[in-house]
């Protein structure tokens, strides 16, 4: 009679008691044991009985069975400067196989234009060429995992394009013609200057100042609105026509004129 006496981890496995013959009671998974050593004992049944030990050694081959998975998960979110320059990293995918294969990068949508790289090999993700958030503010690219049987997964990854001071603001009219009485009253709103930045946050924040014309301070304009009130009375025969030049300037690094 033969029987199983050592290193059946998990009972994987189960012997005829007649024939010797071993067979797999269980699924077996090459990640989890890749190999056992089993004691086999075969006894007769004399009296009194004898009986033998011997080894059997079984090697798990491993089979392709497990896609790539990305780590430390499937969706990567990052930033990057629309003033970024060529080559620069923006951030790095990574996956591994359970199956221990190789695994090969490759971004496969969400970049038409080709602004991004992919490393095959790193999963390093640079920068080819030149961002405008106000044009496209974001990217959501979807990059394929391979392993070296073809097995495949995917992640997204979504790139959001951050402000840069780039724009100078732009005034529509770029001017403006008003008439006047004299007696208009001191502090009557003459004019308004609609002005626009096409950047974010404190570099879209324009500020008004009349920075020519303004003769004896006859007007004033309001630095955060860029309502221009009369302050001082007019004399027609004295004054009859003023031209004043209004400078708008963003609140951004770098300020930008206009």
């Amino acid at each position: 009679m033969y029987s199983i006496i050592t290193g059946n981890i998990n009972g994987d496995f189960a012997i005829d008691s007649t024939t010797g013959a071993i067979r797999t009671v269980n699924t077996l998974d090459f990640e989890t044991m890749s190999g056992y050593a089993l004691t086999i004992q075969a006894e007769d049944q004399g009296v009194p009985k004898k009986s033998i030990l011997v080894n059997a050694f079984i090697n798990i081959l491993n089979v392709n069975e497990n896609e790539p998975d990305f780590t430390p998960s499937d969706i990567y979110n990052a930033a990057i400067s629309e003033g970024a320059n060529y080559g620069d990293v923006i951030l790095t995918v990574g996956a591994t196989d359970a199956d221990g294969d190789e695994v090969s990068f490759t971004v496969i949508a969400g970049d038409p234009s080709g602004m991004f790289n992919i490393d095959s090999t790193s999963g390093v993700i640079r920068l080819l060429g030149t961002l405008d958030r106000e044009t496209l503010p974001s990217f959501t690219l979807k990059v394929e995992a391979k392993d070296s049987h073809g097995l495949v997964s995917q992640a997204t990854v979504n790139i959001s394009i951050t402000d840069e001071n780039d724009n100078s603001p732009i005034c529509s009219p770029s001017s403006i013609t008003k008439y006047i009485e004299e007696d208009e009253a001191v502090m009557a709103s003459i004019a308004s200057l609609t002005c626009l930045d096409a950047d974010l946050g404190v570099n879209q924040e324009l500020l008004y100042v009349i920075d020519g014309g303004n003769t004896e301070r006859k007007f004033a304009i309001n630095a955060i609105t860029g309502v221009i009130n009369l302050v001082n009375s007019l004399d027609f025969e004295s004054t009859k026509v003023y031209s004043l030049d209004v400078a708008i300037t963003d609140t951004g690094q770098g300020r930008r004129k206009v």
